[in-house]
């Protein structure tokens, strides 16, 4: 379960884009169809839930069928045939198919809850604070971005806490070859199955070969189509056209999505995003805020190395304060579920030290007083640092940690030992 004080409800949308969009005209080679025509947007609403109803079903972790999923595992290691996908079909069966994701489906969004907090001095103060911020504003908005190689039930737990201390989360489920298999539903047609892909499926519209850069730049521009079709349905929702959303979406989720009218932050979104999501959620940023991308800041973790050149960092270049730091002890996937649902598998294939658990939690309090510094402009807690480690030093073990570092190290605060866990490498708060 999660730690905040709500309960967390999940939502699965797919909205029609109508007329769909082709966003390039790159083409499969093998039946010349669009492989970047936009036809529907997938994405889970994570967000907080009311309290006291317990007879909700809940999402699967792998959806079904897990045999989707399972080629597309195969097919990434670059060995599907019928043989290899009936295996990984049945080892992702054994292994989590029956794992539920715990959230509530289709819970009525929360009213406000009261504030809790282990440590009640500041914390209860800040806590309270942000309910009076809600009941004004409506809830923050986060839209996420996955990672190569990944779907929208791949970051559910990092979701799901965030959602628990009042934020909605949409998590994106991206048709750009990066997922391992994605089904479009759409009224009255049959489900079409879009298995990952990769550049050398693809080619020009004159029959051209892409090149690496060519291909990225075209999926991270289908990415940031996807997520101007997320906005605009959450701002439809906001406006009070919940209902038509609920008749329009094939997977019959949304059935209280009526009562979010005029409760949503739509004008202070944030972009999220890891891997080759966090490069997208950086190109998000681009030339905003936006009607179509209202983003006012984005929460960029662990960009992947592949993912082609980086944008230029807008909001640095607006004179925007921004943070650049160091998680230690984690590994690339420590912010997914993959590390608590095979802690010994990942810890041995990647190196990562750190408890699965305090890693993400070290995630979610960071972004959590991201969250807080935008909505409130207060710099608390490992953002009210200075940058002491201009480059990675890997030090001993997570880190060494010195005294003096915060207000509340004696009392034992949640962030006292934060040099166990973080370095600090740009920080606004340096002279």
């Amino acid at each position: 379960m999660y730690s905040g004080p709500y309960p967390v409800g999940a939502i699965d949308i797919e909205f029609p884009v109508s007329p769909p969009r082709v966003v390039d005209t790159v083409r499969f080679k093998d039946s010349h169809k669009n492989a970047f025509e936009l036809q529907t947007v997938l994405f889970t609403l994570y967000y907080p839930a009311t309290h006291g109803e317990k007879q909700h079903k809940r999402h699967h972790w792998v959806p079904k069928p897990i045999s989707v999923t399972a080629k597309g595992y195969a097919k990434f290691a670059r060995i599907s045939n019928s043989l290899t996908n009936a295996i990984f079909t049945g080892a992702l069966r054994t292994v989590v198919g029956g794992i539920k994701i715990p959230a509530k489906v289709d819970a009525p969004l929360a009213e406000l809850a009261p504030p809790i907090s282990s440590h009640p001095s500041t914390r209860q103060s800040q806590e309270l604070e942000k309910v009076l911020l809600i009941e004004r504003y409506g809830h923050p908005i986060i839209v996420f971005s996955h990672g190569m190689g990944s779907s929208r039930t791949d970051y559910t737990h990092y979701a799901g806490e965030l959602a628990s201390r009042g934020f909605i989360v949409a998590m994106l489920e991206h048709r750009d070859g990066s997922c391992p298999g994605s089904i479009i539903t759409r009224h009255g047609e049959p489900d079409e199955i879009r298995l990952t892909f990769k550049r050398s499926e693809v080619e020009s519209i004159e029959g051209q070969e892409l090149g690496a850069d060519d291909f990225n730049r075209v999926q991270l521009n289908f990415r940031e189509a996807e997520i101007e079709e997320v906005v605009g349905v959450l701002r439809q929702i906001n406006d009070g056209n919940g209902s038509e959303i609920f008749t329009q979406n094939p997977r019959k989720e949304g059935k209280h999505l009526d009562e979010w009218t005029g409760r949503l932050s739509m004008e202070k979104m944030i972009m999220a995003g890891h891997s080759f999501g966090a490069t997208g959620a950086l190109q998000a940023l681009k030339g905003g805020p936006t009607k179509k991308r209202p983003f006012v800041g984005a929460i960029v973790l662990d960009p992947g190395k592949q993912s082609g050149r980086l944008n230029r960092n807008e909001n640095n270049e607006r004179g925007n304060p921004s943070w650049f730091l160091t998680s230690l002890g984690t590994s690339h996937p420590s912010v997914t579920d993959a590390p608590i649902i095979e802690p010994r598998l990942l810890r041995w294939t990647t190196g990562a030290k750190i408890n699965v658990n305090e890693g993400l939690r070290q995630y979610i309090h960071l972004s959590e007083d991201f969250l807080w510094f935008l909505e409130k402009g207060e710099k608390r807690n490992l953002l009210a640092e200075k940058a002491e480690f201009p480059e990675y030093d890997p030090g001993k073990g997570f880190g060494i940690w010195q005294p003096g570092q915060g207000d509340n190290e004696k009392d034992g605060g949640q962030w006292w030992d934060w040099r166990k866990y973080w370095q600090v490498h740009v920080s606004p708060n340096n002279p």
